[in-house]
């Protein structure tokens, strides 16, 4: 018997990664990368779950084909195969 599907990841694109990283220190979520200008950053909460945040660009080496909203703001979980994600 297969086990259900478990979301273990989401990832953001956002339009400022400095004040991305610092809302989520606010929270206080362990922010795995200590570089704010980094295009990719990994957030670990206790449970295991990681929340990544991406740069646009760096968001477009993951999905190429995938369209980032003008608005800054995209999420993509991980238990969606690419080809039936959203595209916002």
């Amino acid at each position: 018997m297969s086990s259900p599907p478990d979301l273990h990841m989401l990832n953001l694109v956002v339009r400022d990664m400095g004040a991305a990283v610092e809302f989520y220190r606010r929270l206080d979520v362990n922010v795995v990368s200590d570089d704010p200008t980094a295009p990719h950053v990994e957030l670990r909460l206790p449970s295991g779950f990681s929340l990544e945040l991406d740069t646009a660009e760096s968001a477009a080496l993951w999905h190429a084909g995938s369209l980032i909203p003008d608005h800054g703001l995209s999420a993509a979980p991980s238990i969606a195969p690419a080809r039936s994600a959203p595209r916002w």
